[in-house]
């Protein structure tokens, strides 16, 4: 595959700790009718996001 035809993605295989994320190179998504692709350049996880209950 070509750099235009994918994308970085950030893969957890295993729980643990940040030391499991692992950068991958993923396939990119095709957009089908009546959706849009998104270019992210930047985003954030929030550390307390894996220990807030869920409803």
């Amino acid at each position: 595959m070509t750099n235009t035809e994918t994308m970085r993605a950030i893969s957890q295989d295993t729980y643990g700790t940040p030391e499991v994320l692992q950068e991958v190179h993923v396939p990119k998504p095709v957009p089908g009718m009546s959706e849009i692709l998104v270019a992210v350049h930047a985003a954030g996880v929030n550390p307390t996001g894996g220990t807030a209950p869920r409803c």
